[in-house]
């Protein structure tokens, strides 16, 4: 994120940015799934800075990753009895 801080910064201004700052989505052949090209893109600063989406890895979802995606909520599922006296036996 970049944000200028006119109180403190008079050297990167909103005119600094605006005259160097350019969208990703423009450029023309730029893949963002690329880790390496994205750490180099990341780098860099002065005439050019990047700004948009750098770097994008598709991942499941939390619940897609344990398992539970689809499912009622814990409280309203039923409870099978035998597991239940297991568990509570494992812990008595």
């Amino acid at each position: 994120m970049l944000q200028p801080c006119p109180t403190l910064n008079h050297k990167n201004t909103f005119q600094w940015y605006s005259e160097r700052a350019y969208k990703l989505e423009e450029e023309s052949g730029y893949d963002p799934t690329d880790r390496t090209a994205a750490f180099n893109k990341a780098l860099e600063w002065g005439d050019k800075v990047p700004i948009g989406v750098i770097y994008k890895k598709e991942r499941p979802l939390f619940d897609e990753y344990i398992g539970t995606y689809g499912q009622p909520p814990l409280v309203k599922q039923k409870i099978d009895p035998i597991q239940f006296e297991g568990l509570l036996n494992e812990f008595m």
